[in-house]
């Protein structure tokens, strides 16, 4: 069964009691947006333009399908960007175009698209993937791939944020969520996931989930957004293990 997905944050699970929150709005520039209704959504979104970016976040970009669908991605280099690997299958999309708001230039085409596992409708597998663009987006920082697969075996957890669009619209604002208590999915079928509380609103698949250490947000990037479950209070995310960070430097990408 396929899993078309919207964005997901998360928050507790297996009793966790803590409420998912958005964070304050770091300091805006370029144009960024701070509203904050929104309305439950599905993806691919459509209506491609400018959304807003955490100024923090920079490395968050808009990923363009065949130019009217949306999902959200994130560069962990210059031309590496990393989303769910529903958002980049070629029997239905032909062209992604990434758009880096904070950079320059702003959009840049992909000129390949690796799913790490063609499975990825079976929850049982992940479901994430990478774009490599043709021409590089320099950033400040980028995300760091970080495997938190130990630090959630049997009932451990760690904290989380999340930047997601608050509705099914490009140019919807995007927000940090934070309070997120993150597990692991391994006893719902999500064997390769993340699993919180579910607080997704809607949105766009592929947002990163990032690790928050002493109540700071990191750029470590420990999960992508992959599918809510609002029926068991759930969102689900494709965790980033030591398979998935070979497989990344295997591609040779800089």
């Amino acid at each position: 069964m396929r899993l078309l997905l919207c964005a997901i944050p998360l928050a507790s699970l297996y009793g966790c009691t803590s409420t998912p929150s958005e964070d304050a709005q770091d300091p805006a520039a370029g144009g960024f947006q701070t509203a904050a209704d929104g309305a439950q959504g599905k993806t691919p979104a459509t209506n491609p333009g400018p959304a807003a970016v955490d100024a923090k976040l920079t490395e968050v970009v808009n990923v363009l399908i065949d130019g009217d669908g949306l999902c959200t991605g994130t560069m962990i280099s210059k031309t590496v960007v990393v989303t769910a690997g529903h958002c980049l299958d070629q029997t239905l999309f032909k062209t992604w175009d990434v758009v880096a708001p904070l950079a320059s230039p702003k959009k840049t085409r992909a000129a390949q698209v690796k799913i790490f596992d063609g499975s990825f409708e079976d929850v049982a597998h992940p479901d994430i993937g990478v774009l490599i663009l043709s021409a590089p987006i320099t950033l400040p920082a980028y995300a760091q791939l970080t495997d938190v697969t130990t630090r959630v075996a049997g009932n451990g957890k760690v904290a989380g944020a999340v930047m997601v669009r608050k509705y099914e619209d490009s140019e919807a604002p995007m927000v940090v969520v934070g309070g997120l208590e993150i597990t692991s999915g391994a006893s719902y079928g999500y064997d390769f996931g993340l699993v919180s509380k579910f607080f997704s609103e809607g949105g766009d698949s592929g947002a990163g989930l990032y690790l928050v250490e002493n109540g700071k947000r990191t750029h470590a990037l420990i999960g992508v957004a992959r599918q809510p479950e609002p029926e068991r209070n759930l969102d689900h995310f494709t965790r980033i293990d030591a398979s998935f960070i070979a497989w990344v430097k295997a591609l040779g990408a800089e």
